[in-house]
């Protein structure tokens, strides 16, 4: 996949998600089906990968997703501290002080990269 997830895209995801048979899935002891938590054929494949890969995904594909809610939160907490840590450099400094270009300098930098980051 070349580009980002969207919004509409991980809703999508977790729709399918919420709409699949509950897990754990497994796979035959003869490696042709995939199982659900009762044992019913879910789906039948004719590689031993596509099977294991079937059977994972039921709870590999929700670990994600919550991963990824967990990465988005962090990335926007550091974002918005970044964006504190600029706004306190520029107030540290008083108007007319020789280091406020500077302090303004670095905030833009600490602001770009901010949503360079999101």
């Amino acid at each position: 996949m070349t580009t980002r997830l969207s919004p509409k895209r991980e809703a999508e995801i977790a729709a399918r998600v919420n709409a699949a048979t509950a897990g754990p899935w497994s796979v035959s002891p003869e490696y042709s089906d995939v199982l659900g938590p009762d044992g019913e054929q879910l789906a039948d494949f004719w590689y031993d990968a596509d099977g294991e890969f079937m059977a994972h995904a039921r709870e590999d594909v929700p670990a994600l997703l919550a991963e990824l809610a967990a990465v988005r939160a962090e990335r926007d907490r550091a974002k918005a501290a970044a964006f504190t840590a600029a706004a306190d450099l520029v107030a540290r400094y008083g108007a007319g002080s020789v280091e406020q270009g500077l302090c303004r300098d670095i905030a833009t930098q600490l602001r770009r990269q901010a949503r360079e980051a999101s």
